[in-house]
């Protein structure tokens, strides 16, 4: 079983940097973020056009080169989250989780019993394709295995006690973009209700122990201002921005330099 070298970093307490992989529907894109020093591949399945090839030949890639491929799935499902972590995936993200139900099925549909309730396959790409003893790859899935829910509405934050004390429960992200939609001031990821909202979040995972995480923000200083508050995984911009923007700066450069 591959190591999540993600969730070690997490669990000793450090920074985790990812970018969204939205657009580009080719696995170099894991091999050049991981040669980048990131950290995780947001691999997206909500807000695009990636069917389940697409996100194996991306996981497979990116377990290659060493970076941790994570899958936010379009809706809690259980074939969603089996089938993406099946091809490969070392986590799963589980958009718009508003109540302890929906993080309950999370967690069963991600881990293998006594933690959840799901199926059993060999020859995964997490072992190389190699047989293995089945109970020591469920054991060690189970610790290996990133399990997150998106936390992106007033309702979710409302009912974040519950959410966080279901046992098996990774992660919560907190999905700035959404949540200020939520509070009905969209697109202002600093506006006060959405930093108190933020906040109540995160004490309520410190509490139960459970890793928060940042995304739908833009900035170089919103890592630093939240970090001190606990948060340690960071999801910062998408593929096309970051190409997009690299791209404009030089354009910018050169024509400046021949001007």
């Amino acid at each position: 079983m591959k190591e999540n070298k993600t969730k070690r970093a997490l669990q000793r307490g450090e920074f985790v940097l990812g970018t969204v992989n939205r657009y580009f529907r080719s696995p170099e894109i894991a091999q050049a973020l991981a040669t980048a020093d990131y950290d995780f591949i947001w691999i997206d399945m909500e807000h695009s056009c990636f069917d389940l090839e697409t996100v194996a030949d991306t996981a497979r890639a990116a377990l290659a080169a060493g970076i941790t491929p994570i899958v936010r799935i379009p809706e809690l499902q259980s074939h969603f989250i089996s089938r993406a972590l099946d091809s490969g995936a070392l986590g799963v993200i589980v958009p718009e989780v508003d109540s302890r139900k929906q993080a309950e099925d999370t967690v069963r549909f991600s881990k293998y019993a006594p933690l959840g309730r799901r199926r059993t396959v060999g020859r995964l790409a997490h072992a190389d394709y190699a047989g293995v003893d089945a109970a020591e790859f469920n054991r060690r899935s189970n610790e290996e295995v990133l399990t997150s829910v998106l936390v992106e509405s007033e309702a979710g934050v409302e009912n974040i006690e519950e959410i966080v004390s279901v046992e098996g429960l990774d992660l919560v992200i907190i999905g700035a973009g959404d949540l200020s939609l939520s509070l009905g001031v969209p697109g202002e990821t600093d506006h006060e209700k959405v930093r108190e909202c933020i906040r109540k979040v995160i004490v309520a995972c410190k509490r139960h122990r459970v890793f928060i995480g940042l995304g739908g923000t833009s900035g170089f200083d919103v890592p630093r201002r939240w970090m001190g508050e606990g948060v340690r995984f960071y999801c910062h911009s998408v593929d096309i921005a970051l190409l997009m923007d690299g791209a404009a700066a030089d354009a910018r450069r050169l024509r400046g330099a021949v001007s």
